[in-house]
């Protein structure tokens, strides 16, 4: 009978996640496909071996890529402004030495922690990119 609870349980689990959630799905931004493999080893990535270390590359992704060393992971987010359609100021800007990322629209604003992808001005979170690391390298794919 436990048995039976236990999996009748981790079913009702598994079935209430749904991906229409605005924590998973943003009908502004686009699913695009990505693989980025990145080598701590090479110096344009030199800031990402200290915590807090932030690295924007623009090669893939919706607008580019944002990668973060939080000190005990790393995580990656589109560099897409998640709160309207895309158009030509919807790149998130993020200053030197700051753990947030801003929309610079004029009409947006909202800033993003980029340890935790969200914020408390904004309805969507940022879109989020699945990071492994094997040793020295970071690979990071949807």
């Amino acid at each position: 009978m436990k048995k039976l609870f236990i999996l009748f349980s981790l079913t009702f689990i598994f079935l209430s996640c749904s991906k229409d959630s605005n924590n998973y799905y943003n009908p502004y931004l686009p699913d695009v496909p990505i693989q980025l493999d990145i080598n701590l080893d090479w110096p344009e990535y030199s800031e990402l071996r200290h915590p807090g270390g932030v690295h924007i590359t623009h090669i893939q992704g919706i607008r580019g890529v944002i990668l973060i060393n939080t000190g005990s992971t790393y995580r990656a987010y589109d560099a897409a402004c998640p709160n309207h359609a895309l158009r030509d100021c919807s790149t998130l800007e993020i200053k030197k030495g700051d753990i947030f990322a801003k929309c610079v629209c004029p009409d947006d604003g909202a800033a993003f922690n980029l340890h935790l992808g969200t914020s408390l001005d904004s309805e969507y979170q940022l879109k989020t990119y699945r990071v492994s690391q094997s040793g020295n390298r970071i690979f990071i794919s949807n």
